[in-house]
């Protein structure tokens, strides 16, 4: 999670670790191992600007925990299947503006507050990323579209890529950073 460069979060699922590195790659403080907090079997990660925590996702459990930087358990989802009436299989994860939004490819997007009382579900199928740009949400879809799309998720709109073939995109502060075979390309959203 690149959404503060001078504390970049770095989720390794497959050794339950966190690690966060400052914009010199170098690290910030000690590793977080997942198992000593009680959370090895989480698959989605995201930092949380309240307290310069963190959240994770975990799927044995269906709930969502936002951790402070010192460890506490500031806030608590338990058991979101029950809660939101489906069977979720997130696939991303994300907090700005006081809002974490979790992403299902299946049900949608579903928004709940930092302090992680559900709000509703956008529900916009195939989404496998998202990233905030003002008041727009910007989605990656299963069929590599991008989709601008209003925070009440009411208007939608699909965005140019200039390139097809990409192994992966991020957008981030009107930009749009495309990898493909051996590049990463920039560009910048047109006003």
């Amino acid at each position: 999670d690149v959404s503060n460069p001078l504390k970049t979060l770095v989720f390794y699922k497959d050794l339950s670790r966190l690690i966060f590195i400052d914009n010199t790659l170098s690290e910030q403080k000690e590793n977080v191992y997942l198992e000593n907090i009680g959370r090895e079997f989480s698959s989605l990660a995201c930092t949380s600007n309240d307290e310069n925590g963190f959240w994770l996702y975990d799927p044995v459990l269906f709930s969502l925990t936002r951790f402070s930087q010192k460890l506490n358990i500031k806030a608590e989802v338990l058991n979101i299947n029950q809660l939101t009436g489906k069977t979720i299989n997130p696939v991303w994860m994300t907090e700005r503006g006081n809002r974490l939004y979790l992403v299902d490819n299946q049900s949608g997007i579903l928004l709940f507050d930092i302090f992680g009382t559900y709000l509703k579900t956008i529900p916009l199928k195939g989404i496998v990323k998202l990233w905030l740009d003002g008041e727009m949400l910007l989605c990656l879809s299963d069929a590599n579209k991008l989709i601008r799309i209003s925070s009440d998720g009411i208007e939608q709109e699909e965005m140019f890529l200039p390139i097809h073939e990409f192994i992966d995109l991020s957008w981030n502060a009107g930009k749009l950073y495309m990898l493909t075979n051996g590049q990463l390309i920039v560009y910048e959203a047109a006003n």
